[in-house]
């Protein structure tokens, strides 16, 4: 029985398709940045977190062609700082990072912030 398995499971390997990385949605793409004009309700309706539950995999394409590595000009509301320290497990390096949460206008939640700017150290 585990013979038939093993020889399965390779002849699955060996003959699904090929995925090829660049095609895959959920991956960051490295492409030179341009500045875009778009504002944030059209990118609430391009990505919006109804967007996100409806199709994922449809959002996170638009996400890829249209404002990835952009450069978009977007005004906010500062919601909160959060700094955080450590020492990381695979050696004596101190983690540090920063998180800046921003509310934008319209917001999609009454508590939680729009946007998280992450700087690490």
């Amino acid at each position: 029985m585990l013979t038939l398995f093993a020889i399965g499971s390779c002849f699955y390997v060996y003959m699904r398709p090929s995925f090829n990385l660049n095609d895959n949605p959920l991956i960051h793409h490295n492409v030179e940045s341009k500045r875009i004009q778009t504002t944030w309700p059209e990118f609430l309706t391009d990505c919006g977190g109804e967007q996100v539950i409806e199709n994922f995999v449809h959002t996170k394409m638009q996400f890829n062609d249209k404002y990835e590595n952009n450069i978009v000009s977007w005004s906010g509301f500062l919601s909160e700082v959060k700094e955080k320290q450590g020492i990381s497990f695979f050696g004596m390096n101190n983690l540090h990072y920063l998180q800046i949460l921003v509310k934008m206008e319209p917001s999609e939640s009454a508590i939680f912030a729009d946007l998280v700017l992450s700087v690490s150290s």
